[in-house]
């Protein structure tokens, strides 16, 4: 559940910075070789940041208190032996899961 909430909470909050008739976003939900994958993309007006890691770090100005949500989705994925990443292109974010 916090894996779902999170990325749809952030789609739908990157969605709501673009006018009107351009916010949008797709869900899949699909078995794949028997796993479960989430494919969420939405539009965005900013890029995504990232850290040395090569991970997400947040884009609002207070960072202290935000971007904890999205290491936690990794932190859950990854301790599922899952996977995750995110591709940012144009104006559009895609965050795929594999579990």
């Amino acid at each position: 559940m916090i894996i779902w909430g999170n990325l749809l909470d952030n789609a739908i909050e990157a969605s709501q910075k673009c006018e009107a008739e351009a916010r949008k976003i797709h869900l899949e939900i699909r078995s794949v070789n028997e796993m479960f994958m989430l494919r969420i993309r939405n539009t965005c007006l900013e890029k995504t940041g990232k850290s040395k890691r090569n991970w997400l770090t947040t884009t609002k100005e207070d960072s202290i208190y935000h971007g904890w949500g999205m290491a936690n989705v990794k932190q859950i994925v990854e301790s599922a032996g899952g996977e995750i990443d995110y591709t940012c292109e144009g104006n559009w974010f895609q965050v795929n899961v594999l579990i």
